[in-house]
């Protein structure tokens, strides 16, 4: 009797995941907005010049390094909103389509092979194999016919490192 046995794994990262684009990751919150710019989005007037383009005299009035459009990233077009210029990578604001989503998607596969063989006598053999295996995405696929059509799934979008993925542990029902 012949008795194989074998692990295969594998690790797929910085999938496109469509549905963590929700989570804005070229975003400034309200509080940075506060602390450090000193707009206030409650007030409808700074919230009309959060949308405002940042060559106009009133952006200027209030942030004077932005006459020169420059100053955000050298080619920055003046003509975009003052909300463009204030979040963390200004060059992404509206350019990454929202079906891709964030590069934060990930799969893993891991599996036990087993594989039973007995030899008789004139020639006869009889084999059996068995595959116990354990596949997980953690955002990754889309419900829109750009991607895989599949119900996306999130494990945890604030701690995506959550899920167990060590050999030990691949095998657990979950």
């Amino acid at each position: 009797m012949v008795i194989e046995a074998a692990y295969v794994g594998n690790r797929g990262t910085w999938w496109t995941a469509p549905l963590l684009s929700t989570m804005n990751y070229d975003g400034v919150s309200p509080q940075t907005l506060q602390s450090k710019y000193g707009i206030n989005i409650q007030n409808p007037v700074d919230q009309q010049l959060l949308l405002t383009p940042i060559n106009s005299p009133n952006v200027i009035a209030r942030f004077p390094n932005l006459a020169n459009p420059n100053s955000v990233y050298p080619g920055f077009p003046g003509s975009e909103p003052l909300i463009a210029a204030l979040v963390p990578e200004p060059q992404w604001y509206g350019g990454v389509p929202p079906f891709l989503g964030p590069p934060d998607g990930d799969t893993w596969y891991d599996s036990l092979q087993v594989k039973f063989t007995k030899r008789y006598s004139h020639g006869l053999t009889a084999g059996v194999a068995y595959t116990y295996q354990k596949e997980l995405t953690n955002g990754v696929n889309s419900n829109t016919s750009y991607l895989t059509p599949n119900a996306p799934l999130i494990n945890d979008i604030f701690n995506p490192r959550s899920t167990s993925r060590s050999p030990a542990s691949i095998f657990r029902k979950s």
